[in-house]
């Protein structure tokens, strides 16, 4: 199993069906398999203790497996793209638009990052 303690951008959702005593959590992860899976786990004295780990149902996969995406934009948009594609240097929008919405996300997750780290320091 893939280890979501490395993972800066891994998400955590509190279990409270099953935090009576104690704080419990779930984190979906992805097995070597490339199985999603969720993760329960605890936290205690600064370390994270696994508790369980079971198969996601279809349900559960449905919110956090990526389909194939299309894309619609409008008439004015599209053609502010095919401009900017074009004075970059790319032959066309579907090569330059890839490249701009992989910048996006890298600069989305570095900011995520970022916040995290805040909040885990204000709350820790």
């Amino acid at each position: 199993m893939a280890s979501y303690v490395d993972d800066p951008l891994f998400i955590t959702f509190l279990d409270e069906e099953h935090s009576l005593d104690k704080d419990r959590y779930i984190t979906p992860e992805r097995s070597h398999r490339n199985r999603l899976l969720l993760v329960a786990h605890t936290g205690r004295g600064g370390q994270i203790r696994g508790t369980s780990a079971r198969k996601a149902t279809s349900h559960e996969r449905e919110f956090s497996e990526p389909e194939a995406a299309s894309l619609s934009i409008r008439a004015d948009l599209a053609a502010c793209a095919a401009f900017l594609a074009r004075l970059n240097g790319t032959k066309s929008v579907q090569d330059w638009l890839p490249r701009v919405i992989q910048e996006r996300v890298e600069l989305e997750k570095a900011v995520f990052i970022v916040v995290k780290q805040e909040l885990a320091t204000k709350a820790g």
